[in-house]
């Protein structure tokens, strides 16, 4: 699937592409540069009124290793909405 802009985050077209196409690259990242992207997927998780463990498990499911949005909102048991402000928070804090 391609990148397409996600409205409702302010951040530039340019720079969800960069983001986007960073955490598809992941695992072809430095060891330093992933653990930037660990702890900001970390701090998102636990940011806000719903936080934890499973809201982790499915940034990084959906985000960095391509699941779809409804199966890791099935999966992990996570808030629809909670995971898009989670989403929203990463693309603005990167």
């Amino acid at each position: 699937m391609g990148f397409k802009k996600i409205r409702g985050i302010n951040v530039s077209y340019a720079r969800q592409g960069q983001i986007y196409f960073a955490l598809a690259n992941y695992e072809a990242m430095p060891a330093k540069t992933r653990a930037g992207v660990d702890r900001l997927i970390h701090q998102a998780a636990y940011a806000g009124r719903t936080q934890g463990e499973a809201y982790e498990k499915a940034l990084r499911a959906w985000l960095i290793e391509g699941r779809g949005y409804n199966q890791v909102i099935r999966e992990c048991c996570v808030n629809e909405r909670a995971l898009l402000e989670k989403r929203k928070w990463i693309y603005e804090n990167w």
